[in-house]
């Protein structure tokens, strides 16, 4: 959550005219809110408020879509729309997304992809915590040019 809340406040510093929308269910409220809180004249934090039908229209407005390996991801690529998206111990090649405006991000560590719901490598979810939003940042340079 902290890497999202990082890379929420240099996108609008760099881009202070863009609007942020944070989807997600009603258990992600909470972190939804603590992004929002970086930039909240910025934010919109919809987690646990819309309808599957609404979130595919947020999506379908949306210029890019940063994001895990989620639903939201799917249905994203499923409508063309721009996304980033950062894969931890899921497969991107397996798993998605597939389209030309995607981009994936990934690191390359020993234990990774390992499918599995729990890590069990020396370094706790390393393959998520050691992307940094400075690398995102360096990657979604393209979608702003």
């Amino acid at each position: 959550m902290e890497h999202f809340t990082t890379l929420v406040r240099a996108l609008a510093r760099e881009h202070p005219r863009a609007q942020f929308v944070i989807l997600g269910d009603h258990g992600d409220h909470p972190l939804g809110h603590a992004i929002a809180a970086a930039v909240p004249q910025q934010c919109l934090n919809l987690c646990g408020q819309t309808t599957l039908l609404e979130m595919v229209e947020w999506l379908r407005r949306c210029d890019l879509l940063i994001t895990n390996d989620t639903g939201p991801m799917h249905a994203a690529a499923a409508l063309g729309r721009p996304l980033a998206a950062l894969f931890g111990p899921t497969e991107p090649r397996r798993t998605g997304p597939y389209g030309r405006s995607h981009q994936v991000l990934r690191l390359d560590l020993p234990c990774s992809p390992c499918l599995k719901p729990r890590c069990r490598y020396v370094h706790p979810e390393e393959c998520l915590r050691a992307l940094s939003p400075t690398q995102v940042l360096a990657h979604l340079q393209p979608y702003f040019a």
